[in-house]
Parts: C-alpha cells; structure tokens; sequence
C-alpha cells in the first residue's frame, strides 16, 4: 500500500467537558491553493473507533488514491456514544468540525466551494446527516442543504451544509426505523440479548424505549438519513456488500429509490460476495472500490 502522507495530526476543532475533539490531514505532496477536501468519519456501532481507523482499514488505501488527484482527505474524531452522549451530541460534534473546517480553510489551502463527506456504517450514517443538513437530533425541523435560513451547531449559518457537494456512504444506515425495530431489517444481533441491547439503545436515542413503540419508532424516524432527503441534497455514492448481515444491501437500496424520486443524484455500487466492513473483499475488489470513489470525487469537484 501506497505511504499515507499525513502532515497534520489532531487538529482540535472542539473541546468538550470530557474530551478534545480534532481531525487529521492527509495532504497531497504538491499544495496547491483552492484544494478540494473530503472529511471522513469513521464506524463502529456509533460507540467504537477513533479517526485513527482510516489509515488502518482495508479502504485506507483510497486515501493516497485521492491525494495522487489533489483532493485533501480529513480523518474526523466525534464523541462516542456513553451515558452522556448520544446520536445527538455526535451530530452536532460533525456539524462543528464542518463549521471548523470551513472557517479555518485558508490554513490548509482548502476550497470551501469543494468539500465531501464520506463515512463508513455508522460513521456514513452521520456524514448522510451532516450532508443533509440535520444539524441535531434534537431540531427535527428538517433544515436541509440549500435552505439557508437554518443555523448549524453553534453561530455558524447553515450555508456550510449548503456547501457540500457530495456525500459517500460505506455501508450506512439510512433508515434506522427499520434497522432497529423487531419487524424490520434485524441487525446488531449480538445487542440484542436483554439488558445491553436496551442499554445501548437507550444511550444512543436518550429516550427510554421501554416507553413504548411510538416514541421509539419516531425518533429512529427522526434519526434517519432518508427523512431528510430533499431536491436540493448533494449528490451521493452509495458502496454496500451483498453479503452484509449488519447494515442490509436495502438500506441502501431503499436511499437510492427515493433519490430518484426526490430528484437527487445518487449511484449505487454493490460489492458482490462481501459483507460488513468489506469483509471478504479481496485486493481486487477493492481497487474497484477505490476507483469508483476516487472517480466520483473527481467528477463532483470537477478534476480532469
């Protein structure tokens, strides 16, 4: 695998009462000015990993895919889910590194007219969030990319949002309605023994769900990426197995039928014979991963 140049490391875009919160750079060895960049954010079930994770993964290998075309890529850290932070508090910690990166662009040579986001499983979850302009759980008003009258976390307009040209998304959930509830696309099935399941899901919607199938059923709703698709969306790439048993094909499947009806443009890319976190996939299957991804980029922020 190629070396990952990375000339930036813990960049801290936020501090909170229990961490800092910071990004690394991976940048091209020729700088230039106006550089397009893509943020990343990593998987894990909401509650594992670290920024760390992209270098280290088998799709760490796109990374130098992209800095050999000039795009910067952005390794992202958010809080993970505990009894004090939950799917909320971890969307607006991506809404502000967003923010950060934005108003701090000029250090890095970035393009603001030029950003993706792309995430993997959970991570592509919140990226699908952040894209779409949902900048907290706790604000179900739907403030969409290309409506700027909304605000993101903190005193930063909602033209951030409206800058993002592009989301990837690694095998993320779209509607977790149907992820979690019993009669939908089961997942997560070693959670879902007792005591931790409801734990965990507890922690990560900050509701009881014991309270009852309704409230359960709208605020999984609510968290979804597929709520709040609109005409005005960017454009999205959407690469899943057809042998995942954590996060189904038709999470993503059901996103790209609903593009289409809603005007957006959206690619869907299905990985033959690999599961979860591109389990099985071999060196092959993965340079035609990183090609599809690298070309999509290239093709949003408009490189030759």
């Amino acid at each position: 695998m190629k070396k990952i140049n990375t000339i930036y490391e813990n960049a801290v875009y936020k501090t909170t009462d229990e961490t800092e919160l910071g990004m690394d750079f991976y940048i091209p060895a020729e700088i230039n000015e106006n550089m397009p960049a893509v943020m990343f954010f990593h998987g894990g079930y909401w509650k594992y990993g670290d920024k760390n994770e992209l270098p280290a993964k088998k799709y760490g290998s796109i990374v130098p895919a992209l800095n050999a075309t000039g795009i910067i890529v952005a390794s992202v850290d958010y809080r993970l889910v505990s009894e004090k932070t939950g799917l909320d508090g971890q969307l607006e910690d991506c809404a502000d590194s967003l923010k950060w990166l934005l108003k701090n662009s000029r250090h890095f040579n970035i393009d603001v007219n030029r950003i993706a986001l792309w995430g993997t499983s959970a991570g592509a979850h919140l990226a699908m969030m952040t894209a779409f302009g949902t900048t907290s759980a706790r604000d179900f008003s739907g403030t969409l990319a290309g409506d700027c009258s909304g605000t993101l976390a903190g005193d930063f307009p909602c033209d951030s949002a409206c800058r993002v040209k592009s989301v990837i998304s690694f095998y993320g959930p779209t509607d977790l309605e149907e992820l979690f509830m019993p009669d939908g696309a089961v997942s997560f099935e070693r959670l879902k023994n007792g005591e931790e399941f409801f734990s965990y899901l507890n922690q990560l919607l900050k509701i009881d769900i014991r309270n009852g199938f309704e409230l359960t059923s709208n605020t999984l709703r609510q968290l979804s990426p597929l709520k709040y698709l609109s005409p005005v969306s960017p454009k999205i790439l959407l690469v899943h197995g057809d042998e995942d048993s954590v996060v189904p094909l038709h999470q993503s499947v059901k996103l790209k039928e609903f593009a289409g009806k809603t005007g957006v443009d959206a690619e869907l890319f299905v990985c033959e014979r690999i599961g979860h976190g591109f389990e099985g996939a071999n060196m092959e299957d993965m340079e035609k991963v990183t090609e599809k991804t690298v070309n999509h980029l290239k093709n949003v922020f408009n490189i030759s």
